[in-house]
């Protein structure tokens, strides 16, 4: 945008531009090397780039340009800012960006900036980027709670992520990495200086010791501090909270100039007596900013509505605009100020007279002007946009070099030739449409995003801004254009639409737009009364597959996949479809014909096992034969008055059963399973407030030696249900492992046994004794166990080598280095291992010599049928060796008869548990005062003897009557 300034009496003299230090940012300026003056004219432009001035005059000698009295110098001064502000607004290009939800409350951070941004009387943010967010808000059903803030303090509260969103924000490489924006911009905007009466500017050259008021963080303190420092200007920036307290500094004197956005200036001298300079700078983008990796929601449904309103003329955007930004009307220019503008005209004239005197001088400025024409040249071909002349026929004059790029044609193949000549003839017309109707002053002003087809097929984005260009009596000679290629925006905008409803990796449709159609078919069906099958498809041992060959094998296998699931679709018609719910689960949507709910599932039965049988063939994977196998379940749908939601539950309840199955398995969906669902998820409610409210106990059942002396007792947990009593490890236990709440149960349980191990130590004939802990496999594996088993024993203060921890062969499968080294630091600590239920798991002697072992647990399955089976007993007697030869204590667990534990005995075992010496019980009511276990067996043997004495005696009798 351009202002203008004027000292009284004087003429207008020069416009000037500020470029932005980023290559990036468009910017445009007036090419005057092209243009046609009447003898006695001049031109004139200041542009500024990385710190040069680059000035090339404008001045037209035309006795409209006189000045008469002061009210109509005043009106005349008015027009000119009308058609200053006009003319070089549409010199700057305005680049767009082409293109998402639940109810929410938005706290949104508002500094006074009107008429872009402030709140109003009631609290909510108004002005046009506050509305455009209200709007937005109430279609999305957002709350948006307005938090008033200074610039800075909103940029602060943003960037802590105290408040979510933050309107009037413009787009640097800075803030980029400090905020995230959204692609579309809200809004343009761009800089510039205001003076307060009698300071007199006109290129930035002229601020040398004055006193400029900036906002505190803003993109004109940066700018200015950058040109400034780079001219060597020694001027000062004076920091403000927001831009009234810099208005009232400038108003009291306090400053000279004030730097602020086009909107705010030009409100501000509507009640003030500031005047607008021709110093103008920074065009920019405007954006809504959310912190950094935050709110990503919010700035995609603001992409929406930003797109779909901007598309449309007559949206809401551009009523705002219209609303907020207003007109100027301008008044019949009277026959006096002509004659004033006539005889200013002449006074330059006879001062450009006497200029002929001073050759001398004129010759350095030609050199001058010279070096700047080169200069601008530069800095036009450095905008990040493609810049234009054309004449009255419509002929390219000039062209930069980003223009050259973005048609892909050297400038000499542009320059002297139409649009005809370079572009299809729809699009050649549609071009030349908007240039006559500009030079016919039917409109002083275009901008429009257009998409043009070049000559050779290629199609370009681009958003258009042009203006006429006038000549000394303000007729159009020539039209100036500023086109920004928005073609990558756009193809970014398509490739994010194609991953919003396509996954990437199969290109199969994701699960928003599987739901979306389920939901349409489930409409249909319900009009044609039909019948639909939904399948779904989850590979089994997939994750085994990515841990030992790599994610590159298993993106392989999902493509593969994929491609089946698609080529049996097809075989079914346009009416079935698959997609990519999530990681390894897949989706097929089929409409069936079979009449009734017994034929429909059979027909789905069908389906699926032709699905199972395409998708368990071999598949190459490079150069690797894998052979894959799937789990399905399946969900029929009739009723019309079943939700979307709920048919895909059904099939997920069915897969579920299947994956619990085991692999390559098909489940249809039974009611059963939906109430089984709900006890679960009951169960997992039950018991995360059982780990809350302490509700586990510790049973312990006691270990003997040889002489049946107590030794130790194993931890076994009991759940006291509030409503169902005490619950066995058997009702609970399992889901608590698939769920993961074992952990804090396994945790309750050791801090209890700890504590156990700390009271008995006062007691001699129980200070020694041993306490058994079980830990599960994500106990073992959790990152956290070691440092919280430390934390426990210093708690409780328990002795260490009173606590022995038992691990299950089957836990150490699933990663045998980590397991050895979570032992190696409990060992370090001083407790004993055990290697639980030993025999049932690998029994690997390779992986055994690594363990830091204290003792092996015979399973019970091998002790139950110790006596009877042959082979139990090779298995019994070779892990007991095993344990004498790597010098481990050997214990069996369920011994429930003397036969057994005499067995066992003879073999060398020496330790034992299990229900002949007691079954798990309190604490209260456990038992270990000495020759307590003796005297039962000595009890055991007395009824046994009786009982025998019984039987026979009865046998002799019956013989007798017989």
């Amino acid at each position: 945008m351009i202002s203008q300034g004027y000292k009284r009496g004087s003429l207008p003299a020069k416009y000037q531009f500020f470029m932005p230090p980023y290559s990036n940012s468009i910017a445009s300026g007036l090419i005057t090397k092209y243009s046609s003056f009447s003898p006695g004219s001049q031109v004139a432009l200041n542009a500024v780039h990385s710190g040069h001035q680059l000035p090339i005059s404008v001045t037209h000698f035309s006795p409209h340009h006189c000045l008469g009295t002061n009210d109509r110098k005043d009106r005349l001064v008015k027009i000119f800012n009308g058609f200053i502000k006009t003319f070089c607004a549409i010199m700057l290009g305005w680049a767009t960006v082409g293109d998402s939800h639940a109810d929410r409350v938005i706290s949104v951070g508002v500094h006074h900036n009107p008429p872009k941004i402030f709140i109003d009387e009631d609290g909510t943010p108004s002005g046009i980027l506050g509305e455009l967010l209200t709007e937005i808000a109430r279609e999305r059903d957002w709350d948006i709670s307005a938090v008033s803030c200074h610039w800075q303090e909103c940029l602060d509260a943003l960037e802590s992520g105290r408040i979510d969103l933050m309107p009037d924000v413009a787009l640097t490489p800075q803030r980029a990495q400090r905020y995230d924006f959204h692609t579309v911009p809200s809004h343009h905007s761009w800089s510039q200086l205001f003076a307060r009466p009698g300071i007199d500017v006109d290129s930035i050259l002229d601020l040398d010791g004055l006193r400029v008021a900036v906002l505190d963080g803003s993109v004109q303190q940066e700018y200015l501090a950058s040109a400034l420092d780079g001219f060597g200007i020694k001027a000062e920036l004076i920091p403000f909270r927001n831009f009234e307290s810099a208005l009232a500094a400038l108003e009291q004197s306090k400053a000279d100039l004030i730097a602020t956005n086009h909107h705010f200036g030009a409100m501000a001298t509507q009640r003030s007596d500031i005047e607008p300079t021709n110093i103008l700078f920074d065009p920019a983008r405007l954006y809504y900013a959310t912190p950094k990796g935050q709110n990503a929601d919010l700035l995609t449904a603001i992409d929406e509505h930003l797109s779909d309103w901007r598309a449309d003329t007559d949206s809401f955007y551009y009523d705002n605009l219209k609303r907020w930004a207003g007109g100027t009307v301008i008044e019949e220019v009277p026959d006096n100020v002509w004659w004033g503008l006539g005889g200013a005209t002449l006074l330059l004239l006879i001062t450009l007279a006497m200029a002929l005197f001073q050759r001398k001088t004129l010759r350095e400025r030609t050199a001058q002007i010279r070096t700047t024409e080169a200069k601008f040249e530069t800095i036009l071909n450095s905008i990040d946009a493609g810049v234009f002349i054309k004449d009255k026929s419509l002929v390219y004059q000039y062209v930069n070099d980003n223009l050259c790029k973005l048609l892909g044609m050297p400038a000499q193949r542009i320059i002297g030739h139409t649009d005809k000549e370079l572009f299809d003839e729809p699009t050649a017309k549609l071009l030349s449409e908007s240039d006559i109707d500009l030079l016919a002053e039917k409109e002083r002003f275009f901008s429009k995003e257009e998409s043009l087809q070049q000559a050779n097929g290629t199609r370009l984005a681009v958003f258009t801004v042009k203006m006429p260009l006038l000549d000394e009596h303000g007729k159009p000679y020539s039209i100036y254009g500023v086109a920004t290629d928005l073609t990558r925006e756009h193809e970014v905008a398509r490739r994010m639409d194609e991953l919003s409803r396509f996954d990437s990796l199969t290109s199969l449709p994701n699960r928003s737009s599987f739901l979306n159609a389920l939901e349409s078919e489930m409409a249909i069906m319900r009009q044609e009364s039909g019948a639909l099958g939904l399948i779904l498809v989850d590979l089994d041992n997939f994750k085994s597959l990515n841990d030992t060959r790599g994610h590159a094998y298993g993106d392989l296998l999902l493509i593969q996949v994929a491609k089946r699931l698609r080529t049996f679709c097809g075989r079914h018609g346009s009416t079935s479809q698959a997609a990519r719910l999530s990681g390894d689960t897949f989706a097929i949507l089929m409409r069936l014909n079979a009449p009734g709910a017994t034929h429909g599932n059979t027909q789905l039965r069908g389906l699926a096992q032709q699905i199972l049988g395409a998708l368990t063939e071999n598949y190459l994977l490079d150069d690797v034969n894998y052979r894959a196998s799937a789990s399905i379940g399946a969900a029929m749908v009739r009723s019309g008055g079943v939700s979307s939601q709920r048919v895909l539950r059904h099939a997920e309840l069915a897969l579920y059963e299947a994956k619990s199955s085991g692999t390559g398995e098909i489940r249809l969906f039974e009611i059963w399973m939906e109430q089984a669902a709900t006890l679960r998820s009951q169960l997992e409610h039950e018991l995360h407030q059982a780990i809350e409210n302490k509700e586990f106990r510790v049973f312990y059942q006691i270990q003997v030696d040889s002489n049946l002396a107590p030794t130790g007792v194993e931890a076994l947990v009991r759940w006291q249900h509030p409503t169902r009593g005490l619950l066995a490890p058997s009702e609970f236990i399992g889901f608590a492992e698939s769920s993961g709440m074992i952990v804090e149960i396994g945790l309750q349980v050791l801090e209890t046994a700890c504590r156990q191990i700390t009271q008995w130590q006062d007691a001699p004939q129980t200070r020694e004794l041993v306490v058994a802990v079980n830990v599960s496999a994500k106990q073992l594996y959790a990152p956290s166990f070691v440092d919280q088993l430390k934390q426990v024993l210093r708690t409780t203060r328990a002795n260490p080598a009173c606590l022995e921890i038992e691990i299950t062969e089957s836990q150490l499968i699933v990663d045998m280095q980590v397991a050895i080294q979570t032992m190696q630091a409990i060992r370090a600590m001083g407790v004993r291992i055990s290697l639980d239920d030993f025999g049932t798991g690998f029994s690997s002697l390779s992986h055994l010599r690594q363990l830091p072992l204290d003792q092996l647990k015979i399973d019970q399955a091998f002790v139950r049928d110790l006596s009877l089976n042959p082979n139990d007993d090779a298995i019994v007697r070779t892990i007991i060796e095993l344990g004498n030869t790597l010098k481990l204590d050997v214990i069996a667990e369920g011994v429930e008869t003397w036969a057994q534990h005499e067995r066992l005995a003879q073999m060398g075992c020496e330790r034992y548990q299990g229900y002949l010496f007691g079954r798990p019980c309190s604490v209260e009511d456990l038992n270990l005062a000495p020759g307590t276990v003796r005297h039962e067996r000595a009890g055991l043997h007395y009824q046994t003897a009786y009982s025998l004495c019984e039987t026979l005696y009865q046998s002799r009798l019956m013989s007798i009557l017989a």
